[in-house]
């Protein structure tokens, strides 16, 4: 696929919760990312379900239907688009009013890269922390024997 439908560094920083991430993760999360088209009057959802998963409207015009809340129309590059789309009540259906571009995340990938942001400050560098001890002066033993 081409490096065109690849997800940009500036599109990720843009869409929350995804902005918290690290630098680092947000690399490692555009190489993993497409975006979608879809063709206008389609149904975004209708093959590939929302359930699981982390769908954001970068272009275009869609129209939702949260069921109890009436027909929404969330327009690409707005605030409100910058948030996952159906996340506030069930999603029905959604139709596209025109051509749109989507990207999708799987949540258990975000919660995991989320995770690991933030556990890898906490965990401390052994090298680096063994460098400091030598360096003031400190024995250092690594490892049992």
């Amino acid at each position: 696929m081409s490096d065109a439908r690849r997800v940009s560094l500036e599109i990720l920083r843009g869409l929350h919760p995804i902005s918290a991430l690290s630098d680092a993760r947000l690399v490692e999360l555009a190489s993993l990312t497409f975006i979608e088209r879809v063709s206008r009057t389609l149904d975004p959802f209708r093959v590939r379900a929302s359930v699981g998963s982390s769908v954001y409207l970068l272009r275009g015009e869609l129209a939702i239907d949260a069921g109890e809340g009436g027909l929404t129309v969330i327009v690409g590059g707005t605030p409100e688009a910058a948030h996952p789309l159906g996340r506030r009540g069930t999603l029905r259906s959604a139709r596209a009013i025109t051509d749109i571009d989507l990207v999708r995340f799987d949540d258990e990938l975000i919660d995991i890269m989320m995770t690991w942001d933030e556990i890898a400050p906490a965990v401390p560098d052994r090298a680096k922390t063994a460098n400091d001890a030598v360096s003031d002066g400190q024995a250092v033993r690594i490892g049992s024997c």
